[in-house]
């Protein structure tokens, strides 16, 4: 899934712009959503590309596995720092 959202600060650790997503400055309206959506649905190739580096995205990050994988890693640093 593609996300069109406002770049509000912690939005833009999951979104990365033109990525998995993209983030408009948080003062756009509707109109600038509407190009962005117009844009790709006019660009087939510009979106196939979006899909391929999406799924690409949620295979490396954006899934419960990376999750859990990060969080074990994040733990066995902690615990190593603690002891030392």
């Amino acid at each position: 899934m593609h996300a069109l959202a406002s770049d509000t600060g912690g939005i833009a650790g999951v979104v990365t712009h033109a990525e998995n997503g993209f983030l408009l400055p948080l003062e756009a309206r509707g109109d600038a959503y509407a190009r962005v959506i117009a844009e790709l649905y006019r660009n087939e190739e510009q979106y196939a590309a979006l899909v391929r580096s999406t799924r690409s995205t949620f295979e490396q990050r954006l899934n419960w596995e990376a999750w859990t994988i990060s969080l074990k890693e994040a733990l066995a640093e902690r615990s190593v720092n603690s002891t030392t």
